[in-house]
């Protein structure tokens, strides 16, 4: 094999939806990117995906289309593979956990782990639901979080605070379905010793000080305090339990293992899956069974711990030569318009709509270029239409454009000789190959939305030789011709450079690009490295000009946001104001003495703040967010000259600025040099 092995996974869907921005954004794209970038580097690459078809989720939204589980996860397994495509998410293999390999792996797994000491039966209370006559799955249940307080954390972990627990801790528990309260009853479930495999996991965390940091403090909070963790589930949907030699009084034929538990097997079931239609069953064993292949996971923020601990847990409770995760790639979440991405609040945009509309490296290129991978980011359409028509079309589009078109004018699209390189040739070319090796690194260490950013630095410095050299000028004297042959030979050499730098993210814009400027073959032929030291071909003759991007219109902007605006409730802007009407607005730099929670409101804040001419009162709901002693001392940025109004039975004179974020609570605004009392302008 050439080069290294690469293993790559990307988290595997619930099929029981279609796949959206965020998905894209965090997850498929980034593991694309990554997966081409070590291809093109000449390593052999194994890149897994499928579809979690398994699991309540899949069973209730079954319910409510009046299909199967099998039928409707059959239906979302095929429409998420079409939209991967549609993106050109390039995996290996796309599977499903209901392939033929998956169950009799699964109860493997747990036998073993059995066998190794690290299962045991327990009779617990479980979330119970009279009204639809059965035992909830944690994803089903919401509930307040017995951590942080968040009123509609999930059964199993709190968006906000990302705390991980069973779904009996949450307090008044409700049916995600109903909205029902939900009543605890005993029942007899397997569960893997998380506790007992604590050590092993804090020696192999050691080691991972690469990566992101946040991923990693949350791991290790959480190692802390592991705890058993239940592995089946009563229901009738998924892999089926097996007897249990160590447990033979548990008869648990009529209980199914719990998704956490089988999914993140089916990265290996795929595996096997893969290399029996690759005609070697044993092809498989190359990957996961061999410690020198590189293994790279793609997840979500909301997948860390199952990703994070519980899966190399599992692996290493197992006993055998399977490979454990050495780069756990997280990410956060990602928004729409400043909102959170939901069906059912109809806040989402169609992915297979919006790719019949635009080209879909638009849409690699923005998703790219906003990934969440250190915070939670955004996708806006103005933003979109910013991407593509400045930075795809007005810098790169442009750049290739207007040197192929002048190349083919005063060329005839032959690639002329580079006679006498100037300082000037060599700085430019120079600068390109510096950032040709930055963005090398950028993919390697996977920080993607910087490649977005060096891609256009290169396309800017391209530019800019172009602007100055002016071989539009230079065709008008003849002693000159020779200078503009040299021109044009660096123009091209930047599209090189250019069409090997942007692959990973636009595989057919950069393919394009290369076939513009003569070359053989598919720039994937050979490797990044071969690519990157060759050099275009003189006297060969370039194909005419393609164009690689179209320009986003206003027009077509403005229908998505109505279409937005008209199925949700999404906030356009407002009426403008004038600037006496802004200036009638008394914005004042006001610092927090005190602060206590309002008798009888979960929700309200009393601050008393100090506005420099006076000190007044404020009502702030801001209790779920914010502790009071922690706001003590703080600068915040306070209305004073709003009328006074009675909540709670308490006078409130003013109002403190801040964002709601949603689920993930309300930030304050916040300064630290302005001066008390000062007018925000």
């Amino acid at each position: 094999m050439v080069g290294r092995k690469i293993l790559v996974t990307a988290a595997l869907p619930y099929a029981n939806g279609t796949l959206h921005f965020g998905h894209m954004a965090g997850v498929y794209l980034p593991a694309d990117v990554f997966s081409r970038f070590c291809r093109f580097s000449g390593d052999t690459v194994l890149f897994i995906s499928g579809s979690d078809e398994y699991g309540l989720a899949v069973s209730i939204s079954a319910e409510l289309a009046g299909k199967s589980a099998r039928e409707q996860s059959q239906i979302y397994h095929a429409l998420n593979k079409r939209l991967l495509d549609r993106l050109l998410i390039s995996t290996d293999h796309f599977s499903r956990t209901t392939n033929p390999y998956h169950a009799d792996l699964v109860s493997s797994f747990f036998l073993r782990l059995s066998e190794n000491g690290f299962i045991e039966p327990q009779t617990d209370e479980h979330l119970y639901s009279p009204e639809e006559g059965r035992f909830l799955a944690d994803r089903y249940v919401i509930g307040r979080c017995p951590f942080c307080g968040f009123q509609e954390a999930r059964g199993d972990e709190c968006t906000k605070c990302g705390a991980s627990y069973e779904a009996t801790s949450l307090l008044n528990p409700v049916s995600k379905i109903t909205g029902k309260k939900l009543e605890k009853r005993a029942s007899t479930h397997f569960f893997l010793r998380l506790d007992l495999l604590q050590d092993s996991l804090k020696k192999w965390l050691s080691g991972k000080d690469h990566w992101k940091t946040s991923t990693l403090n949350a791991l290790l909070s959480i190692l802390e305090d592991l705890r058993p963790r239940a592995i089946t589930r009563d229901t009738d949907w998924g892999v089926p339990v097996p007897l249990c030699p160590q447990f033979p009084e548990h008869d648990f034929s009529k209980k199914v293992f719990y998704v956490w538990f089988d999914a993140p097997l089916g990265y290996i079931s795929a595996s096997m899956e893969w290399a029996a239609e690759k005609g070697d069953p044993d092809l498989w064993k190359e990957f996961w069974e061999d410690q020198t292949v590189h293994f790279a996971q793609f997840v979500g923020k909301d997948n860390a711990i199952f990703h994070g601990l519980m899966f190399p847990g599992m692996l290493l409770g197992e006993g055998g030569d399977f490979k454990l995760v050495d780069d756990l790639q997280v990410n956060q979440f990602y928004t729409l318009e400043g909102q959170k991405i939901s069906k059912t609040d109809g806040l989402h945009v169609d992915l297979e709509s919006v790719l019949d509309r635009y080209d879909p490296e638009q849409f690699r290129y923005m998703l790219i270029a906003t990934s969440p991978e250190l915070s939670d980011s955004d996708f806006r359409w103005h933003d979109f239409q910013n991407k593509c028509n400045t930075d795809l079309v007005g810098k790169l589009g442009n750049f290739v454009n207007r040197t192929l078109t002048m190349l083919h004018r005063y060329c005839g699209g032959i690639i002329p000789e580079a006679n006498g390189v100037t300082e000037e040739d060599d700085l430019a070319l120079g600068k390109a190959k510096v950032l040709l090796e930055e963005m090398r690194e950028c993919y390697e260490s996977c920080r993607l939305r910087r490649a977005t950013q060096v891609l256009m630095e290169c396309a800017h410095v391209a530019n800019a030789y172009f602007d100055t050299t002016q071989p539009w000028k230079l065709v008008e004297d003849d002693q000159q011709i020779s200078r503009m042959h040299t021109v044009f030979f660096c123009c091209l050499e930047f599209i090189r450079l250019l069409a090997i730098a942007s692959y990973p993210i636009l595989p057919e814009a950069s393919e394009k690009m290369w076939s513009m400027i003569g070359a053989r073959g598919s720039l994937c032929e050979k490797t990044w490295k071969e690519r990157a030291e060759e050099s275009v071909i003189v006297g060969a003759k370039c194909p005419p000009s393609q164009i690689l991007f179209k320009k986003v219109s206003d027009d077509q902007i403005e229908e998505e946001m109505s279409q937005l605006v008209s199925t949700t409730n999404l906030v356009r802007k407002k009426e403008m104001v004038s600037m006496e009407e802004f200036d009638r607005m008394d914005l004042r730099v006001g610092k927090v003495l005190e602060a206590t929670h309002v008798p009888r409101s979960d929700k309200l804040l009393m601050l008393r703040v100090d506005v420099g001419s006076e000190i007044i009162q404020i009502l702030s709901g801001i209790a779920k967010s914010h502790e009071p002693e922690n706001l003590v001392g703080k600068k915040v940025v306070v209305l004073t000259n709003l009328k006074p109004i009675r909540l709670m039975g308490v006078e409130s004179q003013g109002m403190i600025l801040a964002v709601d974020l949603g689920e993930m609570g309300v930030e304050i605004l916040q300064l630290q040099e302005a001066s008390i009392g000062s007018k925000v302008r």
